[in-house]
């Protein structure tokens, strides 16, 4: 059972990945629109964000998803920002780990069923 639980993590974190967006904060993501970013400030600080956005001379976002609770908005300086990284989902990479889950899955009803046909 442990095991299952390792393969079934280790496959659905293989769905998304950071990825570092090249060039300037605006221009990064006006061409990406990711569904969260992830700023590397000049402090040494990074701030997840998501549905973010630029407004005028700052990145706008939320500290969660907004549909979540306790969501606040928020703003950073773009002159603050020395990175930007978004969440970079892979569809070959989510179809392997569906896979993976389901056949996990048959194999607990499996080892379900042999117990209860034991007992």
């Amino acid at each position: 059972m442990k095991h299952v639980k390792a393969v079934l993590a280790i496959s659905l974190a293989a769905c998304a990945t950071w990825q570092v967006e090249p060039g300037p904060v605006p221009k990064a993501l006006a061409e990406s629109k990711p569904r969260a970013v992830r700023l590397s400030l000049k402090s040494g600080a990074r701030v997840e964000l998501y549905e973010a956005a630029t407004s005028r001379d700052s990145v706008v976002g939320f500290t969660r998803h907004p549909s979540q609770r306790n969501a606040q908005r928020i703003a950073v300086a773009t002159a603050d920002v020395a990175g930007v990284e978004y969440l970079k989902t892979h569809a070959l990479r989510s179809a392997i780990a569906l896979g993976i889950a389901v056949v996990a899955l048959v194999e607990i009803l499996y080892i379900v069923a042999i117990a209860s046909a034991l007992d």
